[in-house]
């Protein structure tokens, strides 16, 4: 899993990114891109999400300050692979 530095204000929209070369190959490429949370959340809120192979981005709001949320990654690519990641982001005021 990796750990994203802490999200300042549960005000703040920011956007946190993950780097997928190391599971792409020679010519491979992402082709779709799906953000989600395990553990619903209803303080937490995507704002927008995209890709610029090889990297993923998400833009974040809200939260509870000093609690961690848990964000997953499902990519699918051109050659037909899926991958899948996790990432945790700490809210703190």
């Amino acid at each position: 899993m990796i750990h994203w530095p802490s999200k300042r204000s549960a005000d703040a929209h920011i956007d946190y990114d993950l780097y997928w070369t190391d599971k792409l190959d020679v010519g491979d490429s992402i082709l779709t891109s799906t953000w989600s949370m395990p553990s619903a959340s209803t303080s937490l809120t995507f704002v927008d999400g995209g890709f610029i192979s090889p990297v993923t981005k998400v833009f974040l709001t809200g939260g509870i300050s000093g609690e961690a949320y848990i964000l997953q990654n499902a990519i699918t690519t051109v050659f037909g692979s899926s991958f899948t990641r996790q990432a945790s982001v700490l809210v703190k005021d």
